[in-house]
């Protein structure tokens, strides 16, 4: 019994096995072979479906020759399959029985009907519950249903030739530091090499990863060495129908991000205005799948995926402002926090409240970075046009921020497009912020310097010749 996949062109495969009946499996054949009832199909590099074994009979079957994983070879490290380390699909697979029977004399060393079988995958397998080594089968042997295949992939359109790996995935404990800490960390490969250009390899690999989970609940922390895709899908195969399990990926900016499922976009966590917090509300995996919030000061997203559920990070066009004000946490929040914030904000620039969204709120004097969204309640506003209706708002001192003074505002445009870059090219320049007011001077292109909040620093300084 082999299975095993080598390409990639099927997302999720599972492979299903009911009612086989497997006898006379003893250690060695009467040539001096070793037998086995399972094993890896050798090719199965990539991806190795979750296998679902129902009402299996296990008669006459030896322990060693029960089943076998095999670990990765080192041969695979080569620029024609999976590059610098050998691709990771072995190490991460799921054997689940249910309705098991052993018969006979000789017994496979199993008592239990129902059961999981996970590889010895190396810092990770044995932190699961409920498990225990089985050196005979390079293997260990879980009394748990909760174990599964989280798969994700890139969906940007450089999937096939941008290198992502290697990929940790890392259990996040939560040891009451920004970053946490983990016991678990699986370091996962792309897939291998597919094609074949006239002879050659293609030097094609497709950048998605099937990782072994366990998933009661925990969290997961999806570690890059690079920069993560724009675009993700993410899945999550378990028996239980009950698993889930908390997903959280550090970005290194603060673009716009979407959870959609089935092309619907599933909102964020209500923010919480507690001082002590200031924050998107945690995940309290109470909402079902796709519930979700941004840390807005470590860019950090995080969602719930329960079993069965794929979901799509997705990308917005925004515009991306930071606004220092000379007040206190206190006087932000008795003046109604954010949702004040956005609602005298959004009725300075005309636009509908629901365009802002606040990122993060933090001290120093009092920073709120927001962002904003084009509307499809409001189709002749453009992302453009909002740029520009809120440039002259703070340059012109109409911008309602609830009598703060205004110390900074800067902004930048993000976009959803990902454009392909093509081997050796430089990709495109990490958009900048632009200064629209610094140290309370306008500084818009423009616009005229004018003091909007006097500080010690621009008391008495000369801008354009003119004093202020």
């Amino acid at each position: 019994m082999a299975t095993g996949s080598h390409m990639d062109g099927v997302w999720a495969l599972t492979s299903k096995f009911e009612n086989i009946h497997l006898r006379g499996f003893a250690q060695y054949t009467e040539a001096g072979e070793k037998m086995g009832a399972m094993f890896l199909n050798k090719a199965g590099m990539n991806e190795n479906p979750t296998h679902e074994f129902e009402n299996m009979k296990f008669e006459d079957v030896a322990p060693e020759a029960f089943m076998y994983f095999y670990d990765p070879p080192q041969k695979w490290a080569h620029i024609t399959k999976c590059g610098n380390f050998p691709c990771t699909g072995p190490w991460n697979l799921v054997y689940r029985f249910v309705g098991t029977e052993y018969l006979g004399t000789t017994l496979p060393g199993i008592d239990l009907a129902s059961f999981t079988l996970i590889p010895d995958a190396e810092n990770y397998s044995e932190y699961m519950t409920g498990c225990e080594k089985r050196e005979t089968w390079n293997a260990w042997l879980c009394d748990n249903l909760q174990l599964g295949q989280l798969l994700f992939e890139s969906e940007d359109s450089d999937k096939f030739d941008r290198g992502l790996q290697p990929v940790y995935v890392r259990n996040h404990i939560d040891d009451g530091t920004d970053v946490g800490t983990y016991t678990m960390n699986n370091k996962l490969n792309q897939m291998a090499d597919q094609g074949c250009d006239t002879g050659y390899a293609s030097q094609l690999h497709t950048g998605r990863f099937p990782s072994l989970v366990q998933a009661d609940n925990q969290a997961y922390d999806i570690v890059y060495t690079g920069s993560p895709p724009k675009k993700q899908r993410f899945s999550l195969f378990v028996a239980d129908p009950n698993a889930g399990l908390t997903v959280r990926i550090a970005y290194p900016g603060s673009e716009a991000r979407a959870i959609q499922i089935d092309g619907e976009t599933v909102p964020t966590n209500p923010w919480n205005d507690d001082p002590d917090v200031m924050t998107y509300g945690p995940i309290m995996q109470d909402k079902g799948c796709g519930e979700n919030r941004y840390l807005g000061v470590q860019n950090i997203l995080e969602f719930y995926l329960t079993s069965g559920c794929t979901i799509h990070i997705v990308p917005k066009d925004s515009i991306q402002t930071l606004v220092r004000m000379e007040w206190t946490v206190s006087e932000f929040f008795s003046a109604g926090g954010t949702t004040s914030f956005v609602d005298r904000l959004a009725g300075s620039l005309g636009i509908h409240a629901s365009t802002i969204k606040v990122v993060s709120v933090y001290e120093g004097s009092l920073v709120v970075n927001y962002e904003m969204t084009a509307n499809e309640d409001e189709p002749d506003m453009s992302l453009e046009d909002l740029g520009a209706a809120q440039t002259e708002a703070y340059a012109t001192g109409t911008a309602d921020l609830g009598g703060a003074p205004i110390l900074t505002v800067a902004a930048m445009t993000t976009t959803a497009y990902v454009p392909r870059v093509a081997a050796g090219e430089a990709p495109a320049p990490t958009p900048q912020a632009e200064p629209i007011v610094s140290d309370g001077v306008v500084t818009a292109d423009g616009f005229d310097p004018v003091v909007l909040t006097p500080t010690e620093s621009n008391a008495c300084q000369f801008i354009d010749s003119i004093h202020y």
